[in-house]
């Protein structure tokens, strides 16, 4: 631990990791209770995994071309984008199944990245950073962005929440109460995008699904309470996430994957207790 704390000091990127970790455990508390609460963990997987096609893309163009600007990560910020629109308009349209939809973008969208990665010439280390994340490789830049994300994600919040919690329960009767739920839902739509993107830095895009639904689904088991989950769900998510951090520091193991494990873990044991504390009552 002594020795985890001195690197801490010593080393900036690992000081970095931590500071990600917080900033990232707000998105995973704020727009993941959000996510649990509607029921839009598929939705925010399948953008996560739309996300390699413009990863893939990019990469492809920019070893043929040249030109910086097919950096992966501009490449998975428009499909976000790309696809984050044509799912938000069949949800309003209803013309056809969503989940049909979402599966379909979730497949397509992977296949063709992974076409894409499969015809770029070289070995595509730098699309393995996207597809598995590397925390200690967030950067000040990247710091800086999540914080600002951040303090958007807050306001929005403490603003708007009572709106928030009402189109969550019953958009239906928050429509009467005069609540523009179709505004609201557009504006979380981007919300997700926007998680997912910055989150998949941190642990991938394979893994980024975690990182955003299981601290609040931990949080909920304890509370149904919203305003007491969202910073149970912060704890649980830094917690996990610092534990990770340490964990791959001590085995030199990948600390994306600690990270999740972790969290993984501690979800099936809140699980579990939930089960027993349940029979408990009924006997």
């Amino acid at each position: 631990m002594l020795s985890f704390l001195i690197s801490l000091l010593s080393y900036p990127f690992i000081l970095n990791a931590v500071l990600a970790s917080f900033f990232g455990s707000i998105i995973s508390a704020t727009a993941g209770t959000y996510i649990t609460t509607n029921r839009f963990s598929y939705v925010a997987g399948s953008i996560a995994h739309s996300l390699l096609f413009g990863l893939g893309l990019f990469r492809f163009l920019q070893v043929k071309t040249g030109n910086y600007f097919f950096n992966p990560l501009n490449g998975a910020i428009l499909s976000g984008i790309f696809f984050g629109i044509i799912i938000g308009f069949v949800m309003h349209s209803k013309k056809e199944r969503v989940d049909t939809l979402l599966s379909a973008i979730w497949a397509t969208g992977m296949s063709l990245g992974l076409l894409f990665i499969f015809l770029t010439p070289g070995y595509n280390q730098e699309l393995m950073r996207y597809l598995f994340g590397n925390i200690l490789l967030i950067g000040k830049t990247e710091l800086c962005i999540i914080g600002i994300f951040d303090f958007f994600l807050i306001l929005i919040f403490l603003l708007f929440y009572n709106k928030i919690m009402a189109i969550s329960f019953d958009s239906d009767f928050a429509s009467i109460r005069g609540v523009n739920g179709k505004a609201f839902s557009i504006v979380f739509l981007l919300i997700i995008i926007i998680s997912v993107i910055l989150l998949t830095q941190l642990v991938g895009v394979v893994m980024v699904i975690a990182l955003l639904t299981l601290p609040s689904s931990i949080a909920l088991k304890f509370t149904n309470n919203q305003k007491k989950a969202i910073p149970l769900a912060f704890l649980v998510s830094l917690v996990t996430s610092l534990a990770g951090l340490f964990a791959s520091y001590i085995f030199d193991l990948p600390s994306s994957a600690m990270i999740i494990l972790i969290l993984g873990f501690i979800y099936l044991l809140s699980g579990l207790a939930g089960i027993l504390k349940s029979r408990v009552k009924s006997s």
